[in-house]
């Protein structure tokens, strides 16, 4: 059995604890994705590329001509316990360097903060009954009400710390 963890903002924490962990971006290169989440034998996910980036919200929100925000993804940290005989659990340098171009991979792993050896992807649900533990890292704060308005009125664009846009529609599926 494994304990790897999930880290994510205080926005999708409602829908996580009622459906499980079953959304993440994988970028393949610079217009392929797929879906799988994100875990990490790291409890602290310090350096792993997730932390708030106020330069890059400014910079899109000039370009777009409205607010952009960046969600916190160290808000909360998940420990889930998966056996390490699933199929749908992968080792990310593993799964990776079989994948993709050894530039691309260098880049993520750097924008990660050289953290990938402790990466892996679960390609499917990890439902709440897994969950070992949800820890509040960060208490919920006035960026994370605003971005919750914005998707409900549907006035501004913000983005999760890999710059993936959200919208009202994204969080529903």
């Amino acid at each position: 059995m494994m304990i790897l963890y999930h880290y994510t903002a205080h926005l999708y924490l409602p829908a996580i604890r009622q459906e499980g962990l079953f959304r993440g971006t994988v970028l393949i290169n610079l217009s392929e994705r797929l879906n799988a989440v994100w875990l990490t034998s790291d409890p602290t996910a310090a350096d792993h590329g997730l932390a708030q980036d106020s330069e890059i919200c400014e910079e899109l929100s000039r370009q777009r001509g409205r607010p952009v925000r960046m969600l916190s993804k160290l808000a909360v940290r998940i420990a889930v316990r998966i056996p390490s005989t699933d199929l749908r659990l992968v080792y990310w340098p593993k799964w990776a360097k079989k994948r993709l171009d050894p530039y691309f991979y260098d880049a993520l792993a750097k924008t990660g903060g050289n953290m990938d050896h402790t990466w892996w992807l679960y390609r499917g649900v990890i439902s709440p009954s897994r969950f070992m533990s949800i820890d509040i890292l960060e208490p919920l704060n006035e960026n994370d009400l605003e971005c919750e308005k914005a998707l409900t009125e549907g006035g501004a664009a913000f983005i999760d710390a890999i710059g993936t846009r959200l919208t009202g529609a994204a969080l529903a599926g």
